[in-house]
């Protein structure tokens, strides 16, 4: 795995689009790149995943980009290319690799997670009182029960006590 950037912001924050179920994160981060100004300032190689690009409006997109938004302050990292479930790990080691770089001043991860409903609902998950209290104002169902796998849960079992504290 190779990490190049060649910008750091300052204290941005973060949202990550993993390629999950419904490719939620990824149509949510497309979003955000296609509708807010933003500049390509880095990309992610994985080695060890079967290389990918894609071909979007006469571009191409890496597997995994970084761009950044200096009016919000927002980076925002976009996956194109579906993680396995072997790259879990090396993903949530990019995404770290990538947070002691760049001093963000929140993390957000976007990903679609199974439904016994057939209700599409907002649901989030912290452990962080002040940001619970901040989402669930905007309507928001605070995630009582539920799965999460993949790079992302990897993201949070490396990561959940390093960032998401209440100090």
């Amino acid at each position: 795995m190779e990490l190049r950037l060649n910008k750091k912001p300052k204290n941005p924050v973060l949202i990550i689009g993993f390629p999950g179920i419904g490719l939620v994160g990824n149509i949510s981060t497309n979003y955000l790149i296609e509708n807010l100004e933003v500049e390509k300032i880095g990309s992610i190689i994985f080695d060890e995943a079967e290389p990918i690009i894609a071909v979007h409006k006469g571009g191409i997109l890496d597997e995994a980009a970084v761009f950044y938004n200096k009016k919000n302050n927002i980076a925002i990292v976009h996956f194109v290319m579906q993680v396995k479930k072997n790259m879990s790990w090396i993903v949530a080691n990019a995404i770290e690799e990538l947070c002691k770089k760049i001093d963000f001043s929140e993390i957000i991860c976007i990903e679609g997670v199974n439904s016994a409903s057939d209700l599409s609902r907002v649901m989030f998950f912290s452990n962080n009182e002040s940001i619970k209290k901040k989402i669930s104002k905007l309507g928001a169902e605070i995630m009582q029960e539920g799965i999460i796998f993949g790079p992302l849960a990897a993201l949070m079992l490396k990561t959940c006590l390093l960032y998401t504290s209440d100090a």
